[in-house]
């Protein structure tokens, strides 16, 4: 999650924000791709004034509705031994993959390559003709 940049942002950038500053927002993987569903919907309070500036009347009132929540598999645990299995193993192959699923709810509980790529590449999909060497698949010559 980040904070906007209100000083760095131009007035069009501001423009066209749609969250109140300091609101966080999704930049990067899980939090960027469903950052519309998790944000929710702003509340809105509409209060007449007098002629002295003061607040009189609450006209209107909408309620804030939360966002969607989002729940993640991915065991820290498992994922770094994962990785460390894969950079540090013995003998060390230099190239592998390796893909950790709970055989009972079908959940992704680690996902590691090496050598690493960017897993964004995938959102929402990747063809073959994008990036012909992540499609590419070894043979095995045993």
């Amino acid at each position: 999650m980040n904070q906007p940049d209100v000083q760095r942002a131009t007035k069009e950038e501001i423009n066209e924000w749609d969250f109140f500053v300091p609101d966080d927002y999704g930049v990067y993987g899980v939090e960027k791709t469903f950052d519309q569903d998790l944000r929710g919907k702003a509340g809105m309070r509409i209060w007449l004034q007098n002629e002295k500036g003061r607040l009189v009347k609450e006209v209107d009132y909408q309620e804030p509705r939360k966002g969607h929540d989002v729940y993640l598999s991915i065991d820290a645990r498992i994922q770094m031994i994962a990785e460390k299995a894969l950079r540090e193993g013995t003998p060390a192959i230099g190239r592998g993959a390796v893909v950790v699923l709970d055989p009972s709810t079908g959940q992704v509980l680690a996902m590691a390559s090496v050598p690493s790529y960017n897993p964004n590449k995938f959102i929402p999909s990747i063809s073959k003709e994008t990036s012909p060497v992540i499609w590419r698949i070894p043979v095995c010559r045993c």
